[in-house]
């Protein structure tokens, strides 16, 4: 069975349509996935997430469209035949026909940023400081992560337009929702070809050109498995390794995708809005209050201004 994967419930509903109209055979052994069946006479062609599993036995269903997020952990579709088959996954290719991108007013990316933050603070060790000290660091770490979040904000969620931390936090979300994808093809390790059609993975290699950092979240995407494998704690590592090991040497061999060249990579543009009143929603606290607040943070206050 091969799975196309869209971004939307209303791209199921385009393509399903757009495949039956131009293949009519193939449509009728097509099925989309939606949330609420249509009332007309196409409703043959669609299930429910929750019918999904019966299709894997189904021989009369070649191809199942659905949106990334509709399909993730728990859900198998697998063959059910008494035979050596049985439990194995029922999908052999999957082609991402978009690149998925988070729905207007997705707060996803915004709140992995603040539990990264939360961690980092959580793990440094501040006992040698008395409690005012404490309170300081506090403040200042609230006031740079609000920051970092306004920025985010400030500007569409576009990954080609995100710093070098935010893009990779931004490639690692959308990388959880593929690889959970690519799982439903992989159940008890049967082989899988996935095809990233839209070339908005890609830009650059669709026109031949190499990629760069910045181009490419197929390339973050990369970036972010190697570096969970190469983790300095050993018992990360093994842990990485045996969860996404084999996911990181498929993603280094995607044919097709042009590597950025050796030192090629994009420059990080310097792109810090500041929105009028921001200092006004910290409860008051002002970073002039610490003298330990960053030089360059303070500087880049005064010489800021609001365009919009």
């Amino acid at each position: 069975m091969a799975a196309l994967i869209v971004n939307s419930y209303e791209q199921v509903r385009l393509v399903v349509e757009q495949i039956h109209a131009v293949n009519p055979e193939l449509g009728r052994r097509t099925r989309g996935v939606l949330r609420e069946i249509p009332s007309d006479r196409t409703r043959v062609r669609y299930v429910l997430r929750g019918q999904v599993e019966g299709l894997g036995p189904d021989p009369e269903v070649d191809v199942l469209v659905f949106p990334l997020a509709a399909l993730g952990r728990g859900m198998n579709v697998v063959f059910t035949a008494e035979d050596e088959d049985k439990g194995r996954a029922a999908i052999g290719s999957v082609f991402f026909l978009t690149r998925p991108h988070p729905a207007a007013g997705d707060l996803g990316l915004m709140l992995s940023l603040l539990a990264q933050e939360t961690e980092h603070l959580d793990a440094e060790d501040l006992s040698a400081l008395d409690l005012a000290e404490v309170q300081q660091v506090f403040d200042q770490r609230r006031y740079a992560v609000f920051r970092k979040i306004t920025r985010l904000l400030a500007r569409p969620m576009s990954a080609s337009q995100l710093d070098a931390v935010t893009r990779r936090a931004f490639a690692a979300n959308l990388l959880v929702a593929v690889l959970q994808t690519i799982g439903r093809a992989i159940r008890n390790r049967m082989p899988v070809e996935v095809y990233f059609v839209d070339a908005a993975w890609a830009p650059n290699s669709a026109m031949g050109r190499p990629e760069t950092d910045r181009s490419s979240v197929l390339v973050t995407m990369r970036d972010v498995l190697t570096s969970a494998l190469s983790a300095e704690d050993q018992d990360q590592r093994d842990i990485h390794w045996a969860l996404y090991g084999v996911f990181a040497e498929a993603f280094a061999e995607i044919e097709g995708l042009i590597p950025p060249a050796e030192g090629g990579g994009a420059e990080e543009e310097d792109f810090s809005p500041s929105p009028a009143g921001l200092e006004d929603a910290m409860d008051g606290w002002e970073p002039g209050d610490s003298e330990a607040v960053d030089v360059s943070m303070a500087r880049e206050e005064q010489e800021e201004e609001v365009e919009w």
